[in-house]
């Protein structure tokens, strides 16, 4: 009884690359040089444990869901992005009946970022190293709650601005490509995981060359992971939020 794979679509790759190697105008490259994101929200887990052909559904929820993330551009396509997440969800067997587990969960990125405009769309990359705190280990005595997986992260974002009120529309993904994950022990595991999101916003106020922006985000994300044969996991993980983001615009210079 082992849940389907992942199945994340290699366009995620293929748009970070294609970012990554194409030039970009100054003009469009130099009118944000930076962001900072501030994100608070909640999330449901789902999660299903299987030991030796058995079955342990688990599920629980959080509203202790914060992250952090920013990047920073030159004059030129090319900058640097980093993102951090915490999240701390208690899991309860489905049904009520069992041990309640409580979950600390930490993630980041640290990555090359790229950025470029495709018609109305304006197209950010982020490809890097990132690691997660896997969020499983049940009272079944299989993957243990602290496993950590290491990944090259492939991150691509498109925002496109609407004609209303002057929202913006964002879509984004995450692809983990493995390089090593394990759980307590320091057993090995395999693991795939990724995540999309789609977001709303509206810049709220600009002072100088700073601004500020109102979001609210819905995110779906799933991990599946395996350690032998019989023993596997997976968890399906959905998040809402709010988040304000300050950006630094480059001002246009002034020409004699």
């Amino acid at each position: 009884m082992r849940p389907p794979p992942l199945a994340w679509p290699s366009g995620l790759l293929a748009l970070s690359l294609l970012l990554l190697t194409s030039p970009a105008s100054a003009q469009d490259a130099a009118v944000e040089r930076g962001a900072v994101r501030l994100r608070a929200g909640v999330a449901s887990h789902q999660a299903l444990q299987v030991e030796g052909g058995e079955a342990h559904p688990y599920r629980g929820w959080t509203a202790d869901n914060l992250g952090l993330s920013a990047h920073l551009f030159g004059n030129g396509p090319l900058g640097g992005a980093v993102e951090l997440e915490r999240e701390v969800v208690r899991l309860l067997p489905t049904g009520g009946a069992g041990e309640a587990h409580l979950h600390s969960l930490l993630r980041g990125t640290l990555a090359l970022a790229a950025r470029g405009d495709v018609g109305p769309l304006k197209l950010l990359a982020r490809v890097g190293y990132g690691f997660a705190q896997l969020p499983f280990g049940m009272p079944t005595g299989g993957l243990a709650p602290t496993g950590l997986q290491h990944a090259v992260v492939v991150a691509p974002r498109a925002r496109l601005a609407l004609p209303w009120w002057a929202l913006q529309l964002e879509a984004a993904g995450e692809l983990w490509l493995p390089l090593r994950a394990t759980d307590a022990q320091r057993r090995p595991l395999e693991v795939k995981s990724g995540a999309v999101s789609l977001a709303l916003g509206r810049r709220m106020g600009t002072v100088g060359p700073f601004g500020w922006s109102l979001w609210l985000d819905a995110q779906g994300a799933r991990t599946d992971a395996a350690r032998t044969v019989g023993s596997a996991a997976f968890a399906r993980v959905g998040r809402v939020g709010l988040s304000t983001e300050l950006t630094w615009d480059a001002l246009p210079s002034s020409t004699p």
